[in-house]
């Protein structure tokens, strides 16, 4: 029998992994022929750490950092596939406070990343936008790539949000041929516009460092570049969701990779290929902080529970507390529903004794005695 552990952890008091391994250590108490799967959902800000809770590997390699400086930093291998996080080498973590400033930052270091992997044979490449320190529309990380992007005397811009407002002509003839033989995917939960009031520069220039003045010039800049966009490659970029993501390096990569766009849940199912994993599980096991109506519920976990329910594999969740509106979820699979706390003597009990305990109870309900 195999079975899908995927919790999504309780808040600060426990992180999904860890709530995975006290889960695994209750169905061994009653059970012992069984095929454990881990899926721990950890949060989107940390898609390395998700990597490896998948069973994942990293790849450690000399970049640049925002600034251009040297540092070390990592992307992802699951099932072939690169996942590069921008915060790794072009994140706004790697800067300090004074030296926060979107007009000169670049997403260099990341295309450096993808160039790496390139070298390595690897052709899927999924970019995760959050926690950039950039607003280069991804120009820095497109040079990595081979191309060009020159003002008005032919010169090359600066790889930065200034370096924007003064691209007018844009040379692809160097480009890395792999780069054409290769898939682009933008992940991003966010749904900002490229420029204008509601685009990038405003919604998140304030937390990179820039002052009023500074957002509207890194604006301004990312403005001219969807019009350049528009005039050498005939698409607007202002259409495309996902586009402002990473100070506008969706954007690019959208407009000259021609990269899909997907949430960070969506991603990490086509990472993993977890519709196939579950047509090949009996039983799936999920866990959160509470369990109320389902426009409330947390997204991976309904993105898991509608894949068990459309392959008729049953459900159990365990949750520290059940809210108005938990019921609803029986019609979507669920063949139990557990709350961690039915008493005041359980919130004096161990969290991971608890999850032990109910996890226990499952198996030894759901899975049958021939499984023992």
């Amino acid at each position: 029998m195999n079975i899908l552990l995927a919790p999504c952890g309780l808040g600060s008091s426990m992180k999904a992994d860890k709530m995975s391994e006290h889960m695994r250590q209750g169905i061994k108490m009653t059970r012992k022929n069984v095929d454990i799967r881990d899926y721990p959902l950890l949060s989107y800000r940390n898609p390395l750490g998700q990597v490896l809770a998948f069973g994942g590997m990293t790849k450690s390699l000399k970049t640049l950092d925002p600034l251009g400086r040297d540092i070390i930093a990592k992307y992802g291998l699951v099932n072939n596939k690169v996942i590069i996080s921008l915060k790794e080498a072009s994140g706004l973590t790697r800067l300090a406070e004074e030296e926060k400033n979107p007009l000169q930052t670049s997403t260099l270091g990341s295309g450096l990343m993808v160039m790496d992997g390139l070298n390595k044979g690897h052709r899927k490449f999924y970019i995760f936008t959050t926690g950039s320190a950039t607003n280069d529309g991804g120009i820095g990380f497109l040079s990595a790539l081979g191309f060009k992007f020159l003002d008005t005397k032919g010169e090359k811009v600066e790889l930065n949000a200034k370096g924007l407002y003064d691209i007018r002509k844009i040379d692809m003839d160097g480009v890395d041929p792999r780069v054409y033989e290769s898939e682009f995917i933008v992940v991003s939960n966010y749904t900002n516009s490229f420029s204008g009031v509601r685009g990038i520069a405003y919604e998140y220039g304030p937390i990179k460092g820039a002052n009023p003045l500074m957002i509207q010039r890194m604006d301004r800049g990312l403005r001219n570049f969807a019009l350049e966009i528009e005039r050498h490659l005939g698409i607007d970029i202002e259409k495309y969701r996902g586009s402002g993501a990473g100070g506008g390096t969706g954007g690019g990569i959208i407009a000259f990779l021609d990269a899909r766009v997907l949430s960070y849940v969506d991603a990490f199912i086509e990472i993993t290929e977890l519709d196939n994993l579950i047509k090949d599980t009996d039983l799936v096991i999920v866990g959160c902080k509470e369990l109320a109506e389902v426009p409330k519920a947390h997204q991976g976990m309904l993105a898991i529970c509608e894949l068990a329910q459309k392959n008729h594999v049953p459900i159990a969740g365990i949750f520290a507390n059940l809210e108005d509106g938990y019921q609803d979820f029986y019609s979507r699979g669920f063949k139990g529903i557990y709350s961690m706390y039915n008493s005041p003597s359980d919130k004096g009990l161990d969290t991971g004794y608890l999850i032990e305990k109910l996890t226990s109870s499952i198996s030894h309900l759901l899975i049958p005695e021939s499984d023992k």
